[in-house]
């Protein structure tokens, strides 16, 4: 049973109804039920989602959103190709 966080699943139901590209960035101390939080709102949709480690977010962080997006399509086989310049 998922018990509360009900503002943040409706932000990020508010966030995936938009039409425009949306890369939400969830983070916060150890144990307090982000991957939960997440699990939760993926239910029954068509989602990607990436736990990032620390070495994967010191690379995204200096990457460009457009970078990132290419980078994820490229993982989920819907471009050929992606380089990294």
């Amino acid at each position: 049973m998922f018990v509360g966080r009900k503002a943040e699943l409706e932000s990020l139901e508010k966030g995936y109804a938009r039409k425009s590209f949306q890369f939400p960035v969830i983070y916060g101390r150890r144990r307090v039920g982000k991957t939960t939080l997440i699990n939760e709102f993926c239910k029954n949709k068509n989602i990607f989602w990436l736990k990032a480690t620390h070495h994967l977010h010191n690379y995204l962080r200096h990457r460009e959103k457009q970078d990132i997006c290419y980078l994820l399509l490229y993982l989920c086989g819907l471009v050929r190709n992606y380089y990294v310049l």
